[in-house]
């Protein structure tokens, strides 16, 4: 996959001014690859986030200029996409020139341009403009800007001033409403930037300026690249305490609002207890098992709503349930409601049933979309939230209004990241550790023709409840034949464009307590090599690896999987009939740092054989100074993982 600079309208704001000419000073310049400029240079980024663009809009100006002096920083470089939604944003005056070495003149034209609707987890929908820079060579110059103007006020704001390429200087201007409050913090800072502040009227103008910034190389098996790079943000807050006590009074205002009703006794919520769920002798796990299944299956997310169940939704509905706000006797006989109506009707449930468990409200940045940062004092960067009860000696972790995972299991993006438990007692912050491997267990079960020209493959998979809950929350909203595209175009970026798929079948996509089963065959050209009087074939479809993430001399970052896992394969070969089975590889083990990948051959008959694959990992986060016993892991695994059958023709 090619690299380029991509806008996220969430998370990314680079660069504003108008393309104008540029300077002898640019075009003389010369590679730094001492400081990490050897590919290409970005001269310049700047962003203005003005806030008080009109009485109803903001507006954010971005301009970039940077210059190529090899292929792979044309590579790195070429393209742009820029995402927005378009019932509450809109892109204006963009523009782009390239300033060839030989003088030559290119801007980017309409035609140049692509415009196409995407969609995002839990149906959301944006879209994408995306364009390459037109005659693109090495020793170019390129400029470019564009304006996004929204009918709102983003309550935090990124900049980020580093990129992938080595950076000359970036600037930041930030405009806001002078009646507001609002506080601003970096992160990853690799020297103090020059700040200045202003007023004029009725705002508050802030100058923020960084130059020399080293490129940021992107690691496999990392944190997502948004959270390790440097950056200032800015953030509107409803009050600014004193920093020493921010967290704990937040803490107490927050419970005081959100939680302490539903710790009351409920007569309601009482009787359904007893009549619809039951709790008369059972343990308290069975009991928080039971609730957990009754929410589930009582109460929707609005936003885990299939396209149909969203679309059977009146304007009416959805008014009550804003107005139903989090009081227990409005919500609590209504079927579609908010993720944090539900957590918190769950609270409501559990401390009826069980008086003296201790309930906490656990808000989080996912560790896998961003990071949480004590310096930036504003709720609103949490993103996420979950529950956690503690009764018994015991402890557990719910997350009812996700909607699609069964009891004990939280977003795997909840682990390894400081969570802020808030209850009635007061407030802490807590890393939830990971499950064990064999609570993640993926399983598929191939069986795969060869014919004279093509292989035919079938397939069942079952996902593990993970995997499951991430493909939901896309498939939800689409339908069959988009699904089938999307699955189809997978099967194609993986073995060619003339990959075709057959058939395909999800199973259980609206189960919550049930792994997701994908059933699917697909067909596409295959080649025997040559080697002698025998032929090779190199079997496919289980975990295996071509190349070493970590064939590099330094390590910038941890190494993280996303979770603990095990993935078990089955595939079952059946060759054509002029051809059988000379030789199969010897079974292989590769274990280190808990990590293991096993690998067995067994011969059905002279034309038959299957491969049964095992891989498992038992942690999920590394210290960056085992990238060394990683780098010979991942050799190890070249090895194992690239078999090569031996077969001969029938004479």
């Amino acid at each position: 996959m090619k690299k380029g600079i991509f806008f996220v309208f969430f998370l990314f704001l680079f660069a504003f001014q108008s393309v104008a000419e540029i300077t002898d000073a640019d075009k003389n310049l010369k590679p730094e690859p001492f400081k990490g400029g050897k590919d290409a240079i970005v001269i310049l980024r700047k962003v203005v986030v003005d806030d008080t663009y009109t009485k109803k809009e903001s507006k954010e100006e971005y301009y970039v200029k940077f210059k190529v002096f090899t292929k792979k920083g044309i590579d790195d470089l070429k393209n742009v996409k820029i995402y927005y939604n378009p019932k509450k944003e809109k892109i204006e005056d963009l523009k782009a020139i390239v300033w060839s070495p030989d003088g030559k003149i290119y801007k980017l034209k309409d035609a140049d341009i692509v415009k196409k609707d995407v969609a995002k987890k839990w149906g959301e929908k944006v879209v994408e403009i995306s364009f390459a820079f037109p005659s693109l060579v090495e020793g170019s110059v390129v400029e470019y800007s564009f304006s996004k103007i929204k009918d709102y006020i983003r309550e935090i704001n990124r900049f980020y001033s580093q990129g992938e390429v080595y950076t000359k200087r970036c600037e930041l201007k930030f405009i806001a409403p002078s009646y507001m409050t609002w506080g601003y913090t970096g992160d990853n800072l690799h020297q103090r930037p020059k700040i200045t502040e202003d007023k004029q009227k009725d705002k508050k103008i802030v100058n923020i300026v960084f130059t020399d910034i080293p490129g940021l190389p992107k690691e496999d098996y990392s944190y997502p690249y948004s959270s390790l790079r440097e950056q200032i943000i800015f953030y509107y807050t409803s009050y600014m305490l004193n920093p020493g006590y921010y967290w704990q009074e937040t803490a107490t205002n927050f419970f005081d609002y959100q939680g302490r009703k539903f710790l009351k006794a409920n007569r309601t919520i009482k009787k359904i207890l007893k009549n619809e769920i039951g709790v008369q002798g059972k343990t308290n796990e069975q009991i928080l098992k039971d609730i957990y299944d009754y929410v589930v299956t009582h109460y929707k997310s609005i936003y885990m709503l299939s396209k149909s169940e969203r679309e059977n939704l009146t304007k009416k509905y959805l008014k009550k349930v804003t107005k139903a706000d989090i009081k227990v006797k409005k919500i609590v006989n209504l079927p579609y409601l908010t993720e944090l109506q539900i957590d918190l009707l769950t609270l409501c449930f559990i401390k009826n049933a069980i008086p003296d468990a201790k309930i906490s409200i656990g808000l989080y940045v996912p560790w896998d979309s961003g990071k949480f940062l004590r310096t930036m004092r504003t709720l609103s960067q949490f993103e996420e939230w979950l529950l956690k009860v503690e009764v018994g000696g015991k402890s557990y972790y719910l997350a009812p209004g996700k909607g699609m995972l069964p009891f004990g299991y939280i977003p795997y993006g909840a682990r390894n990241t400081e969570i802020y438990f808030i209850s009635e007692n007061g407030a802490s912050f807590e890393k939830i550790k990971d499950m064990p491997a064999d609570k993640a267990v993926s399983e598929s079960v191939m069986d795969v023709t060869l014919g004279d020209e093509k292989m035919t493959v079938k397939a069942t998979e079952t996902l593990n409840f993970y995997e499951s809950y991430n493909l939901k929350s896309y498939a939800l909203f689409l339908n069959d034949k988009q699904i089938r595209e999307i699955f189809e175009q997978t099967i194609q970026e993986q073995f060619g464009d003339d990959a075709k798929l057959i058939d395909f079948k999800l199973k259980n996509l609206k189960v919550y307590n049930k792994p997701l089963i994908v059933e699917y065959s697909f067909s596409y050209p295959y080649e025997f090599e040559e080697l002698g009087d025998n032929l090779i074939f190199k079997p496919l479809l289980f975990p295996r690896y071509d190349e070493n993430p970590f064939a590099v001399d330094k390590r910038y970052s941890p190494i993280i999987f996303k979770y603990p896992e095990q993935q078990k394969c089955e595939i079952t070969y059946h060759l054509p009939e002029d051809i059988e089975i000379n030789t199969l590889p010897e079974a292989k083990t590769v274990s280190r740092l808990g990590f293991s990948y096993k690998t067995e051959y067994s011969k059905l008959d002279s034309k038959t054989f299957k491969v049964k694959v095992f891989q498992q990992n038992k942690y999920s986060v590394y210290p960056k100074t085992a990238v060394w016993q990683f780098k010979t892991l991942f050799d190890e695994l070249l090895a194992a993982s690239n078999p090569k059958v031996v077969l001969r023709e029938i004479e």
